[in-house]
């Protein structure tokens, strides 16, 4: 299961109303319960065991799947999302100013159109936990992302925490980073076994390669410019041994292996146009305007 895959169906899941009200020049009617908000939604998927319940500024739901299409489908074991003004919002398609997301047993779960495939598929899952949390003041435009993690019991975690500054939401402009107004000012990383991390995140990122060239040559050729380019940044960026933790990533890419974490500050903030980029040596010279601190405990892994 890829990290973008679960990504863009968490935001769906957040703010699915920026997606129903596009088409519509007239917003609908808010939803009068979970229930109905629910049923309102084509991409939820309720099956025997379903169960929906109103709690405070939120709605719990378990037992259901989320469907993008026949193999592009997953199911959830419970749900738990929190928001002021929760029903307005998706109505109206606004960004909700704060939000907290939590999911339990979130599973890959394609529809092949046989049942015992479909119970194959999913036995052989391993039930991801997710949460998110977040508040956005819509004035300032400031972000504070207080956590966005995504979590195995067996296999480890990736946490990311952070502050945006400038970011305002235009539902027209979210699929083109050179058109999001916003900046990164603040970034945590926290990785609790590299091999999870690997799994979920590399084949994104792998996606960037070009298909007609050997990629071990070409990632060789990264590595080698990777390292000289951490090695030459200014103490004032990045410890020596920070450089040294960041370098064992790099040069162990993209296989790594124990736990990392990673602290970024960029003064003025990274804006978000910087990071749409079509080759992932681009964003090295970002390096030279943020500061740097990364860890690397080694692990004795399976």
């Amino acid at each position: 299961m890829r990290f973008s895959s679960i990504l863009a169906t968490i935001l769906i899941l957040a703010a699915p109303g920026s997606a129903l009200a596009q088409d519509d020049k007239k917003a609908p009617k808010p939803a009068a319960n979970c229930t109905e908000l629910l049923r309102s939604l084509d991409f939820i998927e309720a099956t025997a065991d379903t169960v929906i319940a109103d709690i405070a500024n939120g709605c719990t739901v378990s037992n259901f799947y989320v469907g993008f299409g026949s193999y592009n489908r997953f199911r959830l074991g419970e749900l738990t999302l929190q928001s002021p003004d929760l029903f307005t919002n998706y109505a109206s398609g606004s960004f909700p100013p704060e939000l907290e997301l939590h999911i339990a047993g979130f599973q890959i779960a394609p529809d092949t159109g046989n049942l015992l495939s479909n119970y194959i598929f999913e036995i052989q899952a391993e039930p991801l936990a997710i949460h998110l949390a977040y508040r956005w003041d819509k004035q300032s435009g400031d972000v504070e992302l207080a956590d966005f993690s995504v979590t195995a019991d067996d296999y480890g975690a990736i946490r990311l925490a952070g502050r945006v500054s400038g970011f305002n939401f235009d539902p027209d402009n979210m699929d083109d980073l050179t058109e999001i107004p916003g900046a990164f000012d603040q970034l945590s990383l926290e990785v609790e076994n590299a091999r999870f991390f690997s799994a979920m995140l590399v084949p994104s990122l792998l996606g960037f390669l070009p298909y007609d060239e050997d990629p071990r040559l070409l990632i060789a050729s990264y590595q080698k410019a990777a390292i000289a380019f951490v090695n030459g940044l200014p103490q004032s960026n990045i410890s020596d041994d920070s450089k040294a933790a960041l370098n064992t990533f790099i040069e162990t890419f993209p296989q790594p292996r124990g736990d990392y974490s990673l602290q970024l500050r960029a003064d003025p903030g990274l804006p978000f146009s910087t990071l749409d980029v079509d080759d992932l040596t681009a964003l090295l010279p970002l390096l030279a305007d943020v500061e740097l601190a990364v860890t690397h405990t080694p692990a004795d892994q399976p």
